[in-house]
């Protein structure tokens, strides 16, 4: 199984998934989905996810461009 960058980023700065969710207010399976890439974040999401891990909202939407790129082929 290939790493999963934005979960490891995430797990870098709250204990649990679930712990993120409660911080931007997000329910556990909407972050769960998002971050397991099930489901395609938008551009708000991913701004989100930057300002709750102190990361720039570009690299955050770079890393998920990776992830669906890396289904694809």
């Amino acid at each position: 199984m290939r790493e999963n960058k934005i979960r490891g980023i995430i797990l870098g700065r709250y204990s649990s998934v679930s712990a993120f969710a409660r911080a931007v207010k997000w329910s556990r399976q909407k972050a769960s989905s998002i971050i397991c890439g099930k489901q395609e974040p938008s551009l708000d999401d991913c701004y989100v996810i930057a300002l709750a891990v102190g990361r720039d909202a570009d690299e955050i939407a770079s890393i998920f461009l990776q992830m669906k790129t890396q289904k694809c082929v």
